[in-house]
């Protein structure tokens, strides 16, 4: 927990869930149907959100949707998507045609955004997602990172202070358990 406090940790999107069940509440996605005449009804979530790397970069099976405009029927096709190019291809897939589980497993935020602009997505599927990925884009400012040796030491004291007073108060709790 203190790595994640102190920032040197991201937990993923199971662990985050976790955490959140043990302190007695619960995580959760809301997701929206689009129905629009022009386009079968898409999914869209209320917000991005972090896959874990060996969920975002795993191979999954989706309908191969060139061979199923071509000939009409539905062939199974295995993509990588640790490979950029086939999971652009999953990507405007399951943003058109994706269940919302489907979505929440393999849809990277970031990811998605880095993908966004080369997406070639039906207009209102794309109108649809644009704020969510506008919101991503526009997080904070982060300050220039300075680090040196006197920061590092700093940190260092820090921690080591942290790590005293959680000892001396385990210890507190040790002798008045037992008084």
């Amino acid at each position: 927990m203190s790595a994640y406090e102190r920032r040197e940790k991201s937990p993923s999107l199971a662990v985050t869930e976790r955490l959140i069940g043990q302190a007695g509440y619960s995580l959760r996605l809301d997701v929206t149907q689009v129905t629009n005449a022009d386009i079968e009804p898409f999914w869209v979530p209320d917000r991005l959100w972090r896959v874990e790397p060996r969920l975002c970069f795993s191979k999954v099976k989706f309908p191969d949707s060139v061979v199923v405009r071509d000939t009409g029927e539905w062939v199974m096709r295995h993509f990588e998507l640790g490979d950029r190019d086939e999971r652009w291809g999953v990507y405007g897939y399951l943003l058109t045609r994706g269940l919302p589980l489907w979505i929440y497993r393999w849809v990277d935020g970031a990811l998605l955004v880095d993908l966004w602009p080369e997406l070639d997505l039906p207009e209102p599927v794309r109108a649809a997602w644009q704020p969510l990925i506008d919101h991503a884009r526009d997080g904070p400012v982060e300050d220039r990172i300075t680090v040196s040796y006197d920061h590092i030491r700093k940190w260092d004291a820090e921690e080591r202070k942290e790590r005293i007073a959680a000892r001396r108060a385990e210890a507190t709790r040790r002798l008045t358990v037992r008084d």
